[in-house]
């Protein structure tokens, strides 16, 4: 869907990570679940209850897929989460840059980190792992339950 790059703000030289969208992904995207729902129907003819466990998948992605897919509702997800988050020290959520930020580009506090696929750097900082999946899902349940709106980007 996009692609992230490293850059630093001219204003003030801040690095920044910044999120660009790939170019035709909407009609991409879009032709897709368009194919994807014609093959659904054609097998909903030979197996009639894949209509009432899979079609809702498709309708669901057509209402949401529009709105994930502009960068500036992200921008204002980012900024919320970050306001609902801001007493817990536990949790970095970047500063976003809704200045910079469009329909095709996010700007947002670059964070230094270690990708969570490198599990042998992450021992080497003494990461637990359990203490990570458990914040992890507190901060889900927190989102759910307590704010009750949930920002599933990283």
């Amino acid at each position: 869907m996009a692609q992230v790059h490293e850059a630093r703000l001219k204003s003030n030289g801040k690095r920044v990570a910044v999120k660009i969208q790939h170019p035709y992904i909407k009609e991409h995207t879009f032709g897709d679940m368009r194919w994807s729902k014609i093959a659904l129907k054609i097998a909903c003819k030979i197996w009639p209850n894949l209509k009432d466990d899979y079609l809702w998948v498709l309708e669901e992605s057509e209402r949401v897929f529009p709105v994930e897919m502009d960068f500036r509702n992200e921008a204002q997800y980012g900024v919320k989460c970050k306001e609902l988050f801001s007493k817990n020290p536990q949790v970095k959520i970047p500063d976003v840059y809704t200045e910079y930020s469009s329909e095709k580009t996010l700007v947002m506090e670059y964070v230094d980190g270690v990708p969570i696929r490198d599990t042998k750097a992450l021992k080497e900082l003494g990461v637990n792992f359990k203490d990570v999946a458990r914040l992890v899902g507190d901060c889900f349940a927190k989102q759910v339950f307590d704010h009750g709106f949930v920002h599933c980007d990283p």
